[in-house]
């Protein structure tokens, strides 16, 4: 009887000490750590924190019931209600700088990534793998609502996608500058404190109530589907002289410009083409950039014609054949401008944001210097030193859409081979006796299109039968 009741006596033994073992666990905490795979929920619903190393995963504190586990975080779901658990965000800012860090940093992050063994905070975590030396850094509570700042998100693709851009082209930037200009660079950089940010389907603007209804009225300008047929006519011409004023002011209505030796004006479309005509007559008369340039409402288009002239800016002795070391540069000239119109609300006026960059090269002043070398101890070289003329314009001008916008950018270098040939021989006459390049009264005529013709976005747009420079470019944005 005794042989079969010890083994029965043993099992109890074992069994005992087995339930020993599990009551001393549940005595200090442990719970072990099942990570489940992607989408599923953790089971865990009361995980306390572990202290020191013995926390592989740090999970945060708190109860885990309806979030994500992954990659040993807890991490807020859609559906887990409580979306304003900083410490699930700070968790995911974690993960997220951790990505970022190299191969042979990622230990160290995942040191740091756990604050009972750094003994600081989430937040200090956080602050030391961005790796400021000297910036207090510090979390901030919330957007800052001081001037009652709204966040609002508008649909854009009324204008980018239905007008077929591309979206590598960043169609949504024309929008971003044209509210940049309308607002002020400062109003996203100052106080209060707002944002705007864009992509090919949205813009999201967070700032105050005023600021929005300047993106709106913007907004609903490039999605207006009443201007979407809309297109504008550009001519950028040069004559030798100022002296077309004679004859032609008696046409021209002044408007205001804030560029020194800009001017505007107002001309009505039957003397439009009365003064046409007269500047045509003129053997000093070249068109810049091919007549009837279309461009469409809300577009923005490039006109760009430049050209590297190269120069010798210095020649230093050495002792490698042939004696002397030259430095040669390069200086580029020729004019860029970019066109963009956009209608206003009204259908009476439009704007048209305008900017022009032109530098040439007048002339070049010839310097000697004596470089001797072995083989010529009297060498000579002549070294150059560029005049360079620029002007900038940038503008942002309202017209009646029924009158011709004409901008006198006023008188200019005249790029080298950006014009006159056609006319010969007043341009050549004053190449050969002129020191530098010929200058130019140029002019930039803006009409609204009667018939337009809407090219692709990111086409050259020429129009068919009109001469073409090949150095000059045009592209539509």
């Amino acid at each position: 009887m005794s042989r079969p009741i010890l083994p029965f006596a043993l099992f109890l033994v074992i069994l005992a000490c087995w339930g020993g073992l599990l009551s001393a666990s549940e005595g200090e905490g442990f719970v072990p750590f099942h990570e489940p795979q992607d989408g599923t929920v953790a089971a865990a619903t009361n995980v306390p924190s572990l202290e020191g190393s013995e926390r592989e995963h740090p999970v945060v504190r708190g109860t885990s019931a309806g979030r994500v586990v992954t990659g040993g975080f807890v991490a807020a779901s859609d559906n887990s209600g409580d979306l304003g658990d900083s410490g699930d965000l700070e968790s995911r800012q974690i993960r997220q700088v951790q990505a970022t860090l190299p191969s042979g940093s990622r230990s160290a992050g995942n040191a740091m990534s756990s604050p009972s063994a750094s003994g600081g905070s989430v937040e200090e975590t956080i602050n030391s793998m961005i790796g400021a030396k000297y910036a207090s850094i510090k979390k901030p509570v919330d957007f800052p609502r001081d001037s009652e700042q709204i966040l609002r998100e508008y649909d854009i693709t009324p204008y980018t996608k239905q007008r077929g851009f591309d979206p590598a082209t960043q169609p949504e930037q024309t929008i971003i500058d044209w509210i940049i200009r309308q607002t002020g660079l400062k109003t996203w950089h100052g106080t209060p404190i707002g944002f705007i940010n864009a992509t090919p389907e949205k813009l999201i603007v967070y700032h105050t109530l005023d600021v929005h209804r300047i993106v709106a009225d913007i907004v609903d300008r490039f999605v207006n589907p009443n201007a979407l047929s809309e297109a504008y006519t550009v001519r950028l011409v040069s004559v030798g002289k100022p002296d077309w004023m004679t004859n032609g002011h008696a046409y021209l209505r002044p408007i205001p410009i804030g560029t020194a030796g800009v001017q505007g004006w107002l001309v009505d479309k039957e003397n439009y083409a009365k003064l046409l005509q007269d500047l045509a007559r003129r053997s000093d008369y070249a068109e810049l950039c091919p007549p009837q340039l279309q461009i469409p409402n809300g577009w923005q288009h490039l006109v760009t014609r430049k050209q590297q002239r190269s120069y010798l800016r210095d020649v230093q002795a050495s002792n490698i054949a042939p004696g002397y070391v030259s430095d040669t540069r390069s200086i580029e000239e020729g004019f860029h401008f970019s066109f963009a119109p956009l209608a206003c609300l009204d259908g009476v006026y439009s704007d048209v944001m305008l900017k022009i960059d032109i530098q040439q090269i007048e002339r070049m002043f010839p310097v000697t210097v004596l470089i001797p070398t072995q083989d010529n101890p009297r060498a000579r070289h002549t070294l150059e030193t560029p005049q360079v003329s620029t002007m900038r314009v940038d503008e942002l001008i309202r017209w009646p859409k029924d009158r011709v916008l004409l901008i006198d950018l006023g008188t200019r270098p005249l790029p080298d081979g950006s014009g006159a040939e056609s006319k010969g021989i007043a341009t050549g006459i004053t190449k050969t006796f002129s020191p530098g390049p010929s200058r130019a009264n140029f002019l930039m005529f803006i009409e609204k299109a009667a018939s337009p013709v809407l090219p692709q976005p990111g086409q050259q747009t020429v129009p068919p039968g009109q001469p073409t420079d090949p150095l000059i470019k045009h592209e539509s944005l």
